[in-house]
């Protein structure tokens, strides 16, 4: 007897699938031989059929080859790189159900890991397209795009949708740069001015004149050296001045980080000491200033920290000073005179000699910020059970993707104060 075992294999392997839930990256969950199972783009009550399924050691990835039950929120993506590219998750609901989305899976996360919140505000992106002020592009064989979602594999674009106009315009013309293999960095802040960082091993000629004919471009970085004009541009948040170097973090999108700059400053008491722990070029620290007694920032990166003083001479903030370095080990040395903390760790979440100090010391508030929903209620577990949650704001500043930045206000239980 004849067997067709490449046909066995296919047969075994198209499998109809009934779609759970999401997990965090708003991927669907389904379970194949009793294995857990990721599947991009798929929703909630979704049946699909699958022929594509890899086994790895603790889980499956899926691929949807079709939906022989659609949810009802299902919509057509508008962008046409959706179903390849990696970087947005919810285009195929509309901008509403992507916020409910959003919104129950965040509760769900407070609830397994026995967190209580009894207020939790989701906060609206004024534009769920165009409002990133920055995007990283890989270059293969002169093509431009994204790695394809859990691979290194290329999806060459023409534009991102999610980007602002000014990126996609600058998109456009690094196009006719000629090169083979690298990377590209395209920051643009509220003036739509273009910063524009290219590593390359490839010797490239770039004609200036031409792009600044179709770009308000302030400066080309090239291999971490200046090739044009500065290595940094100036942003305004809430009338306040920012120089940020090519280096240094800022947040990609301006409207909701107005707004977290706000919400911060309605949560800090006239006069208050605050400590700015990864305080960054000084966003949160020189906008708290306007309404504090004094405020201390602390950073890990040089060019940060140098953009932080500048940022403090331009605005003439004098209720602030700034220190360089790693906040596990500087924390110790700064004391604890402060009544207010505000945290803004990286996605790793807080190291844990900050913990240590956090704890050790009875501020009365601390304000946590994150982007990373995982380890910030891993940090808030360790909290819990000597401050109150008042209340967590989702704030929605990546549109259509699974990533939100989150704002918790902690208060100090009265039995401790």
């Amino acid at each position: 007897m004849d067997l067709n075992y490449d046909k066995i294999i296919m047969d075994v392997n198209k499998m109809e699938l009934l779609i759970e839930k999401l997990n965090n990256q708003m991927e669907g969950i389904t379970y194949y031989n009793n294995k857990i199972t990721f599947v991009k783009n798929a929703l909630p009550g979704e049946i699909i059929i699958s022929d594509n399924i890899k086994n790895y050691n603790k889980y499956n990835v899926a691929t949807i080859k079709e939906i022989t039950k659609k949810s009802p929120l299902r919509i057509k993506n508008k962008c046409p790189y959706f179903n390849e590219c990696g970087g947005c998750s919810l285009q195929h609901v509309d901008y509403k159900n992507s916020l409910n989305l959003k919104y129950e899976n965040f509760l769900n996360l407070l609830k397994i890991n026995k967190i209580k919140c009894e207020n939790l505000e989701i906060i609206k992106n004024k534009n769920s397209f165009g409002y990133r002020n920055k995007i990283e592009l890989k270059i293969k064989n002169f093509q431009i795009g994204f790695y394809k979602n859990r691979s290194h594999e290329l999806i060459e674009i023409d534009k991102c949708l999610i980007a602002k106009k000014s990126i996609n315009d600058c998109l456009v013309q690094i196009k006719s740069l000629n090169i083979k293999n690298g990377d590209i960095e395209i920051r643009s802040n509220y003036n739509d001015e273009i910063l524009l960082i290219i590593n390359t091993l490839d010797k490239i000629e770039i004609n200036i004149n031409n792009l600044k004919k179709h770009l308000k471009l302030v400066g080309v970085i090239l291999n971490d050296k200046i090739y044009y004009g500065d290595n940094f541009f100036y942003e305004m948040l809430n009338n306040l001045i920012f120089k940020v170097s090519y280096k240094s973090f800022f947040q990609i999108n301006n409207y909701t980080n107005e707004l977290m700059q706000k919400i911060v400053l309605n949560n800090i008491s006239k006069n208050a000491k605050v400590l700015d722990l990864y305080c960054g070029v000084g966003t949160f620290t020189l906008n708290t200033a306007l309404k504090a007694k004094s405020v201390y920032g602390v950073e890990l990166s040089v060019s940060s920290i140098e953009n932080a003083l500048k940022n403090k001479k331009i605005n003439k903030i004098n209720n602030v000073e700034f220190f360089q370095g790693d906040t596990s080990k500087i924390v110790n040395k700064i004391g604890n005179d402060f009544d207010t903390i505000i945290i803004d760790p990286p996605r790793s979440g807080l190291n844990k000699k900050t913990r240590e100090y956090l704890l050790e010391n009875n501020f009365k508030k601390i304000i946590c910020i994150s982007c990373n929903p995982i380890t910030l209620v891993r940090d808030l577990n360790e909290f819990k059970n000597k401050y109150n949650i008042e209340k967590i704001y989702l704030v929605d500043s990546f549109s259509y993707t699974f990533h939100n930045e989150c704002i918790c206000i902690l208060n100090l239980k009265e039995k401790l104060c």
